[in-house]
């Protein structure tokens, strides 16, 4: 985009956006002419479908119709945690600002429009070139929900197959509900090993699943 002048539907210069362009945080775009809704009329809380988002030419001397925001896309096969919490931290803060991208896969992006002219939200995501995370607390929950999803989806499973082929420990045979065997798990892991880290934006993995299982089976047998 070397030469791009940001402008907003009236053709005055966007120096926030600009700002943005320059940092490589932002890509002009424009809405295909196939696309069934009129750039013009896109508003924020819009969602539009990525098949009709084109670059937009450095050379054009029509505005662009969104910018939208690279590094803030994910979902399971595209972004990572990082991309994830701040994607929904920066919607939090900065509500009524982003036109929502989605595509055939299910991930999530956002864009400004030509008129954004938000100088915190541009120093927020200034910041990401030189720290990737937005919200270090945010970041932390967003481990602990996936943790939990992991939980629901198949870690229960894995776990009970774990104590019964690994350790003689038939979960029939035990006095312990959904809820106990979770939290044993739970506050085995994060007592001794805290080793969870997302693999993806949508899975956490538990290089320490293992052991934790060990330790469940070892206080089950003394209980």
């Amino acid at each position: 985009m070397n030469g791009y002048r940001a402008r907003d539907r009236a053709r005055r210069f966007n120096g926030t956006l600009q700002s943005l362009i320059d940092a490589r945080l932002v890509t002009p775009s424009r809405i295909s002419e196939y696309a069934n809704t009129e750039p013009a009329t896109i508003e924020t809380g819009e969602s539009i479908h990525i098949r009709w988002v084109r670059a937009h030419p450095s050379s054009a001397s029509t505005v662009a119709d969104l910018y939208v925001v690279g590094c803030l896309w994910w979902g399971d096969y595209t972004g990572d945690d990082l991309a994830r919490s701040n994607h929904r931290s920066l919607m939090r803060d900065f509500p009524d600002t982003f036109v929502h991208l989605v595509d055939a896969f299910g991930a999530h992006g956002l864009a400004l429009l030509p008129g954004c002219r938000n100088p915190t939200l541009a120093a927020a995501l200034l910041r990401l070139v030189d720290y990737p995370l937005y919200d270090e607390d945010d970041h932390a929950h967003l481990i602990i929900e996936l943790a939990n999803e992991m939980w629901d989806a198949y870690l229960h499973l894995d776990i009970v197959a774990m104590l019964r082929d690994e350790h003689g420990i038939d979960r029939d045979g035990l006095d312990l509900g959904d809820d106990e065997l979770r939290d044993l798990f739970f506050r085995i892991h994060g007592d001794r090993f805290s080793d969870e880290y997302a693999e993806t934006a949508t899975s956490v993995a538990f290089p320490s699943l293992k052991e934790t299982v060990a330790e469940m089976a070892a206080q089950l047998l003394r209980s």
